[in-house]
């Protein structure tokens, strides 16, 4: 060992054993858990490690540990600990703020630490992490020597302690165990003991039946050490009587500078015979480990030479391995023990094993966990009882292992007449009996009386009156909520503003809505407030007026149909969610003769019930009667709502207002101040608002408004001025949420950069299939190539034939085939792995089959311009045929002078695409910018009820009149306010980070031609419209998460859409525009407007999910040049030797089913024979497929009116894009 101090290995091991238990503990409240920690640990393990033991090793040095932990480990400075230790105090702030980061000690504010909550521990706290022998010196030789050392010996396992991995790795013929001390002497500390109360029953089985004597020795420590463990049984158990002897080699004994008092410390060899005879107990701690079974026996021989039959056991303290579920510790210190000294943790057979080689039995095995040492109890065979041995009753109570005893009976259960097959079913699967008192009453007296049936009707009627006042509160009242009506022409000749005044001279109210934005009027008779939204054809508009209208009020013309336009306004209303639905139609005193208007009214409702079923009546704007049937209906119908907009808070923006100047910054924002009328969910200050087009925003504070209906006096008929001042209702805290809409660059959701280096694609041999670069290592991994054997061979014949066969078909007769059934719900395809085969046929590998061909044939390579004439005659005819049949739809073409290889490298194989394993750290390096800065939910499930339940409390409640300040707008918008309808949202928590979004989307059925993935769409989603380039993918769920990539959607289908963009929680109805392709070509061409959108497809929003991986897929197709049987000579998939060795590992498969493997190459031009299952149809074609991950692009925020003006002021963070690397 590096240091000749040795007292120190001691040191380190009991601070190792002690910190294990609580560093994790201590690791696992900072982080997510355990496993995680784990995972960080080993993906850091290139980086972390090495500097870690640097810093640690110089504040060991330096005693930076030491001043640390003194004064009751109060926190320091780092002048203070280098003005002790007598350095440099940026050197000893930079080692102290590495050790912070590695949790070895505690950060308190800048540049001032102190010791970790292990207090005494801390001073040893780096040397007990660095490894189990306390220096790296020592274990860092044998284990870089270690794999060459097995393959010297031809991996057999080490036994040899003389000339083993210790002596290889550093080179000397000292014993290890010499050189390796007493390691083990404080493993124990920090762990369970077997002197803890509920471990080992001391009394039970070592103070009953003990011998009293001030002589007779209780128990002998043999190879002690220091004595630890004497010395802590002495504390626990202080009533036990005896002698207490230790012993230990006189190099160790020598060390104990104070002996403990009632503890007898001798020097003794366990090699040489045992001085103390016919003790109670002989104890053996972490001895055995350290020695092969042969010398294991040598040692064992003279302790059971002296035991006394009856009455001695020997305790042995060590490790035993699980056979399943072993902890990482006991297998590190297993590999510990193969490096230093030869030899292992043993398993429990391997101890019985041992234990009765020498005469002694195992009566017993106590442990606590996995991870902490066991003790087992052994006595002199001939000590133990006959039953016992034989199965009797005698075995102790507290074993762990005893027989079962023989004459028990279990006889079956008394079943009850009443226990019937289901109810014991039932009681199997857990499900408790209702034993209550059974209901006496007969038939007719169960029957509820009237008076009872005239009560709970009156109950129902009072909780759906209750349930009905909660909902229209808050349109009660003079100053109560308006109820918004959006009013929505859908034919050219239709008017709204025309149609608002019809309705108000039905209740006598005059007021102009030829310009207005929005028209509030008061009904007396009803006592309710109206608020109408005119819409004059345009889209957006009309989706923004309905997202916050309680009443959607279509007007249909008896004159014209709805063109293109209406149905566009109706299909996308109605995709985006709707609430309570009425129809008029204006103009119907025009169609002449009047009984033609019946038929007109019943037309119009045929086509407006397509789009709304529940639509019962229409009525027309030109009766008095109808317009009061209709405000009639305004005014007393309770709106069903929206589900996705009632779980936020909402309101329409009725008056926006710039103060000024006074608050703009130098980014050309400032303060904007919107009134409305909250609805909803209380709004909350701490959350953000979504306005409009305009962006998302914070609130400076809420306040209320002025009544638009101020109070009169009865006697003057003066409105009352209220000279009070607006009062804040809301202002935000320290809980508010921010702007930013990804992870800080210091806190990433995923350490991108600490991932498992692999390999250099120049040490690689053949391509990645599932999670194994095949050919590039040993082929241990792979399963025995089958042998061929005749019908009816038995196992002994079979050892006696060695596989070779000869390549005659005749060797093929009598073969069983083996087959291997896979079944999946949905259809797949061939190309989709071992899923898509054709398992008609008796399927087997065939990679190890026998060849078919005469051993004669020899292959020449073509010429260069017959093959160049028969390549491009084969490519012709293959695409006139997929212009007929697209069966394979992820096709490429290789050119003759490109490597696959180098053309493909990112690409892997999969055996099966729904449920091989994707190898995530192949990916690493072409993750988007930002890609582990995006916000990952584990569990979205309980995330969202999360963020809905925290919206249901506090803030300003619905129906109240409120002012919201929001910071930070642009001021440019000031001058582009459109005559639209403004809106304001508040987002739910967390709804303004950018994630990993997936829209179930359907493309509608009429649009002309297929859709391709990345293209350019505008996606309204709940308030908010993004410009998105959507990856789409196969939906459905799969076992591996690993879904193909569509490079089209086709009319009438369904895929999923990928994209990043800010999370929305819930299944939100969401509409997918496209702009309108242009012939014109200018050098400054115009943004579209809002209104020339198209709507191509309507979806609905999915969980987020950052780890489903969307799999490109390209297939190299081949043709079959010759069909030998089940042997085929394939060209055109490649063109050169290495191409072929490269993909060998490959699955091949042809359309109509077939599969089969690459057996060899032939000549120089990518000609090769594969062997498949059966004989393949010569018009086939054989295809391999690979595959790739491709990320998702980044979203941006549509600007609406803004849109190609503006760019991207005042945009912030919603208009960054992480750019994918394809």
């Amino acid at each position: 060992m590096a240091s000749n101090d040795a007292a120190e290995p001691l040191k380190i091991f009991t601070a190792m054993n002690s910190l294990q238990s609580v560093y994790e503990q201590f690791m696992s409240g900072s982080r997510d858990g355990t496993d995680t920690v784990r995972v960080d640990l080993i993906a850091k393990a290139p980086w972390a490690e090495p500097t870690r033991f640097v810093a640690t090793r110089v504040a060991i040095d330096l005693g930076v540990f030491e001043h640390l932990s003194e004064d009751e480990g109060a926190s320091k400075t780092k002048e203070q600990i280098a003005t002790k230790v007598g350095a440099d105090s940026n050197l000893i702030g930079r080692i102290l703020k590495h050790l912070a980061s590695m949790r070895v000690i505690e950060e308190i504010a800048a540049d001032t630490y102190k010791a970790t909550p292990l207090r005494e521990l801390s001073r040893y706290a780096s040397i007990a992490m660095l490894s189990p022998s306390g220096s790296a010196e020592a274990a860092g030789p044998i284990f870089q020597k270690l794999p060459a050392f097995l393959a010297k010996t031809k991996y057999k396992e080490p036994l040899d302690n003389i000339a083993g991995p210790f002596q290889f790795g550093h080179d000397t013929t000292l014993k290890s165990v010499k050189a390796f001390g007493n390691h083990m002497a404080g493993y124990h500390q920090g762990r369970p003991s077997w002197m803890n109360p509920g471990f080992y029953p001391v009394k039970d089985r070592l103070v009953a039946g003990i011998v009293v004597d001030e002589h007779a020795v209780t128990i002998v420590d043999v190879g002690g050490g220091m004595g630890h463990d004497l010395v802590e049984l002495k504390k626990k158990q202080p009533d036990l009587p005896g002698r207490f002897v230790l012993q230990d080699l006189p190099q160790v004994v020598e060390q104990i500078v104070q002996p403990v008092e009632g503890i007898e410390v001798t020097s003794h060899d366990f090699y040489t015979k045992q001085p103390v005879i016919g003790a109670r107990v002989y104890f053996m701690h972490s001895v055995l480990h350290d020695w092969p079974d042969a010398d294991c026996r040598r040692i064992l021989k003279h302790t059971v030479a002296v035991m006394k039959p009856g009455y001695s056991k020997l305790l042995i303290n060590e490790n035993v391995v699980p056979d399943v579920g072993a902890s990482w510790q006991i297998t590190s210190l297993d590999w510990f023990m193969v490096a230093l000294a030869a030899s292992r943790e043993r398993t429990e057979a391997q101890w019985r094993e041992l234990l009765h080689s020498v005469g002694l039995k195992v009566v017993g095995i106590w442990t606590k966990d996995a991870a902490t040492e066991s003790l087992n109890e052994a006595v002199l065979v001939a000590s133990i009882p006959f039953r016992f041995k034989a199965g009797g009753g005698m075995a102790p109570t507290t074993e762990v292992h005893h027989h079962r005893s023989t004459t028990k009976a279990l006889n079956k259960s008394f079943k009850s007449r009443h226990a019937t097959k289901g109810l014991l079913k039932d009681l199997s699967k857990g499900k408790v009996e209702d034993r209550g008192k059974r209901n006496t009453k007969s038939l007719h007296q169960q029957v509820m009386s009237k008076i009872d049936r005239r009560h709970q009707a009156r109950q129902k009627q009072q909780a759906k009156h209750q349930e009905h006042s909660n909902t229209t509160s808050i349109f009660g009242g003079q100053n109560g909520a308006p109820r918004i009506v959006a009013v929505v022409p859908l034919t050219k000749d239709g008017d709204s503003a025309t149609a608002i005044q019809k309705l108000n001279e039905e209740v006598d109210v005059e007021a102009d809505a030829a310009s207005a934005t929005t028209i509030t009027i008061r009904v007396d008779r009803f006592k309710q407030s109206l608020q109408y939204i005119p819409i004059k054809r345009d889209l957006l508009s009309a989706l923004d007026a309905c997202q916050v209208a309680d009443f959607v009020l279509f007007i249909l013309s008896p004159m014209q149909e709805v063109d293109e336009t209406g149905e566009l306004l109706i299909r996308a209303i109605e995709g985006q969610g709707v609430s309570t639905v009425f129809t008029v139609v204006q103009g119907l005193d025009q169609i002449d003769p009047p009984k033609r208007r019946p038929q007109v009214i019943a037309s119009l409702k045929s086509y407006i019930s397509h789009f709304f079923p529940n639509q019962e009546k229409l009525h027309s704007l030109d009766s008095r009667q109808e317009c009061a049937n209709v405000i009639r209906s305004l005014c007393t119908t309770t709106p069903k709502g929206v589900k996705w907009r009632e779980d936020r808070s909402w309101m329409l923006v009725e008056d926006v207002q710039w103060p000024g100047s006074s608050t703009e910054n130098r980014s050309g924002k400032g303060e904007v101040v919107v009134t409305g009328v909250v609805r909803g969910k209380g709004l909350v200050a701490n959350r953000l608002v979504q306005i409009g087009d305009w962006g998302t925003f914070q609130i400076e504070q809420i306040t209320t408004a002025a009544s638009p209906n101020p109070k009169k006096r009865k006697a003057e008929g003066m409105a009352i001025d209220d000279t009070s001042g607006p009062t804040v209702l809301g202002i935000p805290d320290a809980d508010q949420d921010n702007l930013a809409e990804l992870a800080p660059d210091d806190i990433v959701m995923g350490d991108g950069d600490d991932f498992p280096v692999s390999e250099a694609p120049t040490e690689r041999k053949g391509v990645l299939l599932d999670d194994h670069h095949y050919f590039s290592d040993d082929e241990s991994h792979l399963p025995d190539l089958p042998k061929r054997l005749p019908r009816g061979t038995s196992a002994y014949q079979a050892a006696w034939f060695l596989g070779d066969v000869s390549d005659s078909g005749s060797d093929d007769e009598g073969v069983k085939n083996i087959d291997n059934d896979f079944t999946m719900d949905a259809p797949a395809l061939p190309q989709d792995g071992v899923e898509g085969f054709d398992h008609r046929i008796m399927v087997e590998p065939t990679e190890g089959g026998p060849s078919e061909y005469p051993q004669s044939e020899m292959f020449l390579d073509p010429s260069p311009n017959e093959e160049a004439e028969e390549l491009a005659a084969y490519r012709s005819r293959k695409k006139n045929e997929a212009e007929e049949d697209l069966e394979f739809p992820d096709e490429i073409e290789l050119l003759p002078n490109v490597l696959a290889r180098e053309r493909l490298a990112r690409y892997r194989g999969l055996k099966s695409l729904r449920s091989s394993k994707w190898e995530m750290d192949e990916d690493r390096a072409y993750e988007p910018d930002d890609w582990n800065r995006l916000l990952q939910v584990a569990d979205y499930k309980g995330a969202k009820s999360q963020a809905v339940r925290e919206a249901l409390v506090g803030g300003v409640p619905p129906g109240t009149r409120v002012q919201i300040h929001v910071r930070d707008v642009s001021l440019a918008l000031q001058k582009d306010v459109s005559l639209q309808p403004l809106t304001l949202f508040s987002l739910l928590r967390h709804e303004h980070k950018r994630t990993v979004m997936n829209f179930s989307m359907t493309l509608s059925s009429d649009y002309p031609h297929p859709l391709k993935s990345k293209e350019e769409l505008i996606m309204q989603c709940g308030p908010r419209r993004l410009v998105i380039h959507p990856l789409f993918s196969q939906t459905g769920n799969t076992p591996n998460n690993v879904h193909k990539f569509d490079r089209y959607l086709h009319p009438g289908r369904t895929a999923m859409a990928t994209f990043i963009a800010p999370l929305t929680w819930g299944s939100v109805p969401t509409l997918f525009f496209k702009r309108p392709t242009t012939t014109t070509t200018t050098t400054s061409p115009s943004p579209p407007t809002p209104s020339s959108l198209d709507l191509i497809a309507t979806g609905t929003s999915q969980p987020p999910d950052h780890t489903r991986v969307i799999a490109k897929r390209v297939i190299l197709t081949g043709h079959p040049y010759k069909i030998h049987k089940k042997l085929v000579t394939v060209r055109y998939m490649f063109f050169n030797t290495e191409d072929v060795a490269w993909f060998k590992a490959l699955q091949l498969w042809t359309k109509r089913g077939r599969s089969g493997f690459i057996k060899e190459s032939l000549g120089t031009h990518g000609y090769f024979k594969a062997t498949f299952d059966a004989r393949i149809n010569p018009q086939d074609s054989v295809g391999v497929s690979l595959y790739k991950r491709v990320f998702p692009r980044g979203a941006r925020l549509w600007r609406g009116e803004l849109e190609g003006r503006e760019g991207q002021e005042g945009e912030g963070e919603e208009g960054r894009v992480v750019e994918m690397v394809d």
